[in-house]
């Protein structure tokens, strides 16, 4: 077959398991010198083990043809590493057949660092862009390194051993095992990677500043007062020394390497900076400076240069634009936040430069501890994905907070997300933005923030809209434990508390408890409403009830000093002074204290369900509130403790949820019909065509015994689902009633591609009207079963033929009798298909989504 075009499109970074980036991509005939020097630096083991015979050189032919591929039949990826191959992965396509041959080295110096299992993944997922479904391999018995990578892609592999060599085969659709496999050396790798730049042992900041005010001045100084546990070295070309330590000139003129480069200077000069960076062999780096992408086009152009430069040589990077980084319980305070961020649970991380110092500024009101803090600026590198994964298992971060303007890598956002949910609440505060009609989306076209809805909704990811909901979820997430049902009890001293508690919980998901154990004690229905004269003892003893009764899962309480009779009444709040309330020493304010630390006490003693609070801030209610050890979240607003509540619940309920078995799908070979469309240049599917190509899937056209009776008889039920694998934000399935219910109404749901047999039972029972399968009036009760299945098969198309940008299936009919298409629809994709859409490959340095 004549060579094909170079595939650009699959040059890509990726980690490797210590942390360090690579950079992959499609050999090419001017490699043959980077091949040679690979060749020359092998051990003769790995020669013998890779051509099973010794071979110190390799022979000009033989060169030739390892660095002339066609791209399709015949494929190689290298791995450049500071300005190295230290990797080359190659197969070769059995003619007229849909299996290749695969083959691998790895430089010795690098064996060990994932590099085999990187180059299988990326190899396998370009072969089955080109129709391939089988890769075949020969390796002698005795090398094991080879077989475990093999064994360690998850695949299911059937081995043949013969005269001292086993042929290993496998095919290449996924398996839940090597997607858990994949995402297991996805996580452990990311995780390094932020490690290095969150928990370094030394750290330079070049640019640090004698000039009072300046980025470098406020930088360094945050530095020093942290007291990072750590190394720190300034680096100024101009200056001896700042604020009392001693500046070097430049990074190569430190006494030892750093783990960690922060560059404050102009933009002109980071460029530099990171090259030295990359030849003192730094493990991570943060800009803070601005002027690129933030700017212009050509801002934008430098930055993906030195995010490019950077990646190549192991390093990953923070910004630009940057606002720094902080992890408290090292000291390290590496920002321009003018508060020192105290030592806590919570993992933040904001996009926004400025709005991330506002973010900080809150939560240190709101006295929220922070794990670790990250303000990622132009997310050239480094996003809340790569985050996610470092705070997924850190012992320090019970809470992850994300203020999100747009995601990283959606693919791998789905993939994260939902294992940090399952351990850890995610809160994310994402803007929402104008939100088509579906009938008003064009074939193949996406809703995008219904898509962050589905996204969110499918990973267990709390979505916010506002920074304050974000402050005042958090601490109730910190504070109290999660609720096991949705039943609520209100305990309040005022008439009009109460009824406003009640009255916003059914909108967030919760209930009024009916009172069962309780109820003799309390003495009254819920809600409970003392007397104001009520002494702090009571309100313990009432609450503790309540909290025992096993018909209550969570509590509020409401509490408002009274104001009536005269000043020798301690309910009576005092007369204004000039120095206001907080300066008088009045028996109000300390009964409302008082209060306070009885509903502390009696939370405290239970510890097993959730206790939110509305008190008035008045002196000493907060400390009160908090002096059982257990810190019991006050709002200011009675119905802003039954939204927070409910979103506890919502979350304890996702994650409680049965989690299903992971969908197993069948392999999927590639049309012939389809293939010679994409050839022909085709992009819009129908007719017949399509009806064709969908029988090659295995899609059901044809009616099964009995339906089109049902059909004429009105028994049947009409749906329409849409496949949409969108470049940016990953596949989704848009589900609806077909015919005029579509066309009035225009109700649909949109889920993100179902990875368990429990999501697609979810997305099935999302569509709007799929009850009428339960009966309605003269309809029969019809089963979903065929349903799931053709979900299931969509979700199989999704996964293995990236080609099919869109594919509706309009009508389907469902019958008692099965179900059928009698309507099929493609979209085929018009741009080349990139690594990180089907593979763990970083996204393309400056891409921001």
């Amino acid at each position: 077959m004549p060579a094909s075009r170079y595939p650009t499109s699959w040059e890509s970074d990726t980690i490797l398991s210590d942390g360090r980036t690579v950079h992959l991509r499609p050999i090419r005939p001017d490699d043959a010198a980077g091949i040679t020097e690979l060749h020359a630096r092998l051990s003769p083991a790995t020669v013998y083990y890779r051509f099973f015979t010794p071979m110190p050189q390799l022979s000009e032919s033989m060169l030739n043809r390892f660095v002339n591929v066609d791209y399709q039949d015949r494929m190689a990826f290298v791995a450049d590493y500071r300005g190295s191959l230290i990797a080359v992965a190659r197969y070769d396509r059995i003619p007229g057949n849909p299996v290749a041959e695969v083959a691998f080295l790895v430089d010795d110096a690098h064996q060990g660092r994932g590099l085999g299992s990187i180059m299988l993944e990326q190899l396998a997922a370009f072969a089955k862009t080109n129709g391939i479904t089988r890769f075949v391999a020969d390796t002698l018995a005795d090398n094991t390194r080879m077989l475990k990578v093999f064994r360690d892609a998850g695949y299911q592999l059937i081995r043949h051993t013969e005269e001292g060599v086993v042929q290993v085969r496998f095919d290449l659709t996924p398996t839940q095992q090597s997607r858990d496999m994949m995402a297991a050396r996805e996580h452990r790798a990311t995780a390094r990677s932020i490690e290095a730049i969150l928990r370094p042992n030394s750290l330079a900041l070049v640019g640090a500043s004698r000039v009072p005010g300046s980025v470098g001045d406020l930088v360094f100084a945050n530095l020093l007062e942290g007291s990072f546990s750590g190394t720190i070295y300034p680096v100024n070309s101009e200056a001896v020394s700042i604020r009392g330590v001693r500046c070097y000139p430049t990074l190569e003129a430190l006494p030892e390497p750093v783990d960690l480069v922060i560059i404050a200077v102009n933009a002109k000069d980071v460029l530099h900076v990171i090259e030295d960076a990359v030849a003192i062999k730094a493990k991570g780096i943060v800009i803070i400076s601005a002027g690129f992408s933030d700017t212009s086009r050509d801002g934008a152009a430098v930055e993906r240069q030195l995010v490019a430069l950077a990646r190549r040589n192991g390093i990953r990077v923070v910004g630009p634009n940057s606002m720094g980084i902080a992890t408290p319980a090292l000291g390290l305070q590496a920002t321009l936040a003018p508060v020192t961020i105290q030592q806590g649970g919570a993992g933040v991380h904001a996009q926004s430069g400025p709005l991330s110092l506002a973010i900080l500024a809150e939560i240190q009101r709101a006295e929220i501890g922070v794990s670790g803090f990250v303000s990622s600026g132009n997310k050239a590198d480094i996003s809340g994905n790569d985050l996610l994964a470092f705070w997924e298992d850190d012992p320090m971060t019970d809470i992850v907070l994300l203020y999100m303007e747009g995601f990283g890598n959606p693919r791998s956002f789905a993939r994260i997300a939902r294992r940090v949910s399952l351990a850890k609440p995610v809160l994310a505060v994402k803007s929402r933005r104008r939100r088509d009609a579906p009938a008003s989306l064009a074939f193949g076209e996406l809703d995008y923030d219904g898509a962050v809805e589905a996204l969110m909704r499918q990973t267990g990811v709390i979505r916010l809209d506002t920074l304050e909901q974000l402050i005042q979820l958090t601490r109730a997430f910190l504070d109290q434990p999660l609720p096991n049902g949705n039943r609520v009890a209100i305990l309040t001293n005022t008439g009009g508390t109460g009824p406003l508690v009640a009255d916003a919980l059914t909108p967030a998901g919760l209930e009024l408890a009916t009172l069962t154990s309780s109820k003799a004690i309390v003495g009254a229905d819920n809600p409970i409403e003392l007397d104001p004269s009520a002494k702090p003892a009571q309100w313990g003893e009432r609450l503790a009830a309540l909290l025992a009764d096993e018909a209550v899962d969570a509590a509020i309480v409401c509490y408002i000093p009274t104001v009536v009779g005269s000043t020798s009444d301690p309910r009576t709040l005092a007369p204004p002074t000039e120095r206001g309330l907080s300066g008088y020493p009045n028996p109000a304010i300390n009964s409302a204290a008082h209060v306070a630390e009885a509903i502390a006490n009696a939370a405290s003693n239970q510890n097993i369900k959730p206790v939110l609070a509305n008190f008035l801030a008045l002196p000493g209610v907060p400390a009160a509130l908090s002096s059982h050890g257990q810190k019991i979240p006050s709002y200011s607003f009675p119905e802003s403790a039954a939204i927070a509540l409910g979103r506890m619940a919502e979350y304890a309920r996702w994650r409680s949820r049965p989690s299903g078995e992971s969908l197993k799908t069948e392999p999927i070979a590639m049309p012939n019909d389809l293939t010679a469309i994409i050839e022909s240049g085709q992009r819009m599917v129908e007719g017949r065509q399509a009806r064709d190509i969908a029988i090659a899937l295995g899609l059901p056209m044809t009616a099964p015994s009995g339906a089109r009776r049902e059909e004429l008889e009105g028994r049947s039920v009409l749906l329409r689902i849409e496949l949409i694998h969108d470049s940016r934000y990953g596949p989704f399935l848009r589900g609806s009633l077909s015919g005029v219910a579509f066309d009035l109404f225009g109700a649909t749901s949109l889920r993100a591609l179902p990875q368990t047999n429990q999501d697609v039972d979810e997305f099935i029972a999302s569509i709007p009207g799929i009850t009428i399968t339960d009966g309605y009036q003269k309809l029969p009760v019809i089963d979903r079963t065929p349903l799931i299945a053709l979900t299931k098969t969509l979700v199989g198309i999704a996964d293995q033929l990236y080609t099919i940008n869109a594919m509706l299936l309009d009508p389907i009919s469902l019958t008692t009798k099965g179900l059928y298409l009698r309507g099929v629809r493609l979209l085929l994709r018009d741009s080349p298909l990139e690594p990180q859409m089907v593979t763990r490959s970083l996204r393309a340095p400056g891409s921001i989504h």
